[in-house]
């Protein structure tokens, strides 16, 4: 949840009102069609990923691993939704199964419509997920780069604002 900053900046709320939550949520409709987002992009960063690992280049690997430092090193969420955005297209780029990336680059654009800015420390965190996709990459094992694009997608029932709504509708407070 961002509010104004005390100097005219962005401030990132850790644990956001519930009442502010419910604001976003515009209707049932729209909490399910972020979830079905969500497993559509799942189904297709899986895939994508996989093919990714069989056939990603150098110059593919090079440019992951520059994205990663910028999303370590940034203390922007602007800055580090920009640098994951293009993360995320590399790896359907290194899979070049073309008019397959198309579709998912349609589905991230509709999905990233719904985010919220996130503590940065929550972006780093989510950061580990990339650089040891990278690893996995580089390596050529599709199965661990697969499994880490599934846990990083999945995650997103929990972390977007439609699982933390939830949370806090059934615990009263956000999952730690």
């Amino acid at each position: 949840m961002r509010r104004r900053g005390r100097h005219g900046g962005t401030f990132v709320v850790d644990d956001p009102p519930v009442e502010k939550l419910r604001q976003i949520v515009v209707s049932t409709d729209e909490t399910a069609e972020v979830h079905q987002l969500i497993d559509r992009r799942l189904l297709m960063e899986c895939a994508l990923t996989h093919f990714a690992a069989l056939r990603v280049n150098r110059h593919h690997l090079r440019r992951l691993g520059e994205l990663t430092r910028q999303m370590a090193e940034t203390s922007s969420w602007s800055t580090y939704h920009q640098a994951d955005k293009e993360f995320h297209h590399v790896v359907a780029e290194a899979a070049t199964l073309g008019p397959a990336a198309s579709e998912y680059h349609g589905v991230l654009h509709r999905l990233y419509g719904y985010f919220i800015p996130y503590p940065i420390e929550q972006l780093h965190a989510s950061n580990q997920d990339h650089l040891g996709l990278v690893e996995a990459l580089g390596a050529g094992n599709g199965e661990a780069a697969v499994e880490l694009s599934r846990l990083h997608v999945e995650r997103l029932h929990h972390t977007m604002f439609v699982g933390l709504l939830q949370k806090k509708a059934t615990s009263g407070r956000p999952e730690s």
